[in-house]
């Protein structure tokens, strides 16, 4: 079934739902997990809408979620601290923890004054910007874990 075929089924739905015996409309008042649509997908889709309308999608959020929606932090504005030290890990503001951590290490491979020893100048940027790296990751796993 198409795009438009859902779309219809949709508003049919709709139009037989929000009808009652008496000829006014009303709301449904349906609970969580009943068929709107008939298309799982779409009812899915309209019961993330209503819990987020109701607020309880922070609740959901707080005791582990779906799995399949964005999380908290990524609906939240970052602030610009965390957007610097994002940035210092070479990661755009809509990175998680698990990239953080796995471009923190691979720069660390990267940058350690250990690889630098021969060069006492080499060394000693590779030692601050170690030093950068540390306190940006330190920060960023902090803000993710409040």
């Amino acid at each position: 079934m198409g795009i438009w075929g859902r779309l219809g089924n949709v508003v049919k739905s709709y139009i037989n739902d929000s009808i009652d015996d008496r000829g006014s409309t009303y709301k449904s008042g349906k609970t969580k997990g009943a068929s709107f649509s008939g298309d799982p997908d779409v009812d899915a889709a309209f019961d993330e809408i209503n819990d987020f309308l109701k607020g309880s999608w922070q609740k959901a959020e707080e005791n582990g979620g779906s799995g399949k929606g964005t999380s908290f932090r990524e609906r939240t504005t970052v602030p610009l601290e965390v957007q610097k030290d994002l940035a210092e890990l070479g990661l755009s503001p809509k990175a998680n923890l698990a990239e953080c951590k796995a471009s923190y290490k691979a720069l660390l491979k990267t940058q350690h004054p250990d690889r630098h020893a021969q060069n006492s100048a080499a060394m000693k940027k590779a030692t601050e910007k170690t030093a950068r790296l540390n306190a940006s990751y330190s920060r960023l796993e902090k803000w993710f874990k409040v």
